[in-house]
């Protein structure tokens, strides 16, 4: 039950034509800004409709006062909400149009014709611009950005150009974290203390822990722990796994794999459908071959694998611990705990065929 000291915010559907209501703008919709900002005085959603009052009916409670607002003003602030209850409190109006809406006491509903001639009651008026084209949802999208990131420096996020910082409202970032510019953090991300972003980063419902240094990485729905180094240029898909103190380096593509803590793939590797342990040196060039043109395998690792550089692991495959992979191998076969594989065509010089 409201209490009376509260409002209720109803918010009214109403489509625009050539425009995507649902579009996202900073990770939320038009509506689900409302709503967040709403709290506990949400007060339900109701289709824009001939007879307005019939369809806010049901949603009426008994809290003081009652807004009726467009459901596309992702503006809408709490502090623009309690002024209009305090500017019906202190006229003793009974109703007043909005830019984007209608305000009224609870208690006087019956008497309100939405149709007649309400008198105009303006406020900020950014908070009440409903996104209905491409160019008003840029406007919204960068005073948003403003807020988002005026609030995180206001934690403690270290961001030194924070119009160049673009992040999602649904996303978390730990006090003491470092965002330098040209970086897009999107969804349900969630970057831990300590952490920097170096430009170039597009990061998408990705969990990074404390303390990692990042530069250029492209990531979708993929976990980094802590203290780990990723990057220049490098693409976590999602199911991506990346353990602690770990090395991932330039122009590195990891898929649905886990990365044991300690791990370094330095360089120009492609790691899919596999499981690596701990303390493994993946050498330049690796790759998993996991997908035989029909499905895709696994490739286990265990844990102190050294793999040569330009080494090929054809799934499926399971490497014990402490194994060695020279480099140019071609492996095939399951390889055991302490073992050394070769798999690469013997040498052949022909002396002096140059001179032919």
């Amino acid at each position: 039950m409201c209490s009376k000291q509260k409002y209720s915010v109803i918010l009214l559907k109403n489509e625009p034509q050539n425009y995507d209501s649902d579009f996202l703008i900073c990770g939320r919709t038009s509506e689900e800004w409302m709503k967040q900002v709403c709290g506990e005085n949400f007060g339900g959603v109701v289709d824009a409709c001939e007879d307005l009052k019939q369809a806010i009916t049901p949603f009426l409670t008994d809290c003081l006062y009652t807004f009726v607002i467009n459901s596309l003003c992702p503006l809408i602030t709490r502090d623009t909400l309690r002024d209009v209850a305090e500017y019906l409190s202190s006229t003793g109006k009974d109703a007043v149009r909005l830019t984007a809406g209608y305000a009224f006491k609870t208690s006087s509903f019956d008497s309100i014709e939405f149709c007649g001639n309400l008198p105009s009651a303006f406020f900020d008026e950014e908070d009440f611009l409903a996104v209905t084209n491409a160019k008003i949802l840029s406007f919204a999208s960068s005073v948003l950005k403003t807020r988002i990131n005026n609030a995180l420096l206001q934690k403690g996020v270290i961001m030194p150009d924070p119009s160049a910082v673009y992040i999602d409202g649904t996303a978390e970032i730990e006090t003491g974290a470092v965002i330098y510019p040209g970086n897009y953090i999107y969804g349900g991300s969630r970057i831990g203390k300590g952490t920097t972003l170096f430009p170039g980063c597009i990061i998408k419902d990705t969990v990074i822990g404390e303390n990692c240094t990042i530069t250029s990485l492209h990531s979708d729905r993929a976990v980094i722990g802590c203290s780990a180094a990723v990057g220049p240029n490098v693409n976590l898909r999602p199911g991506a796994v990346i353990g602690d103190n770990t090395r991932i380096g330039n122009f590195v593509e990891i898929k649905n794999a886990k990365i044991g803590s300690g791990t370094k793939v330095a360089h120009l590797s492609y790691i899919g459908d596999a499981v690596l342990g701990e303390n493994c040196n993946v050498g330049c060039g690796t790759v998993f071959a996991n997908y035989n043109g029909k499905i895709k395998q696994k490739t286990v690792v265990g844990d102190r694998v050294f793999i040569g550089c330009n080494a090929n692991l054809v799934a499926p495959l399971e490497i014990g611990d402490d194994v060695l992979i020279a480099a140019g191998s071609t492996v095939t076969r399951d390889i055991p705990s302490n073992a050394m594989a070769i798999a690469r065509p013997k040498q052949e010089n022909k002396e002096n065929y140059m001179k032919k």
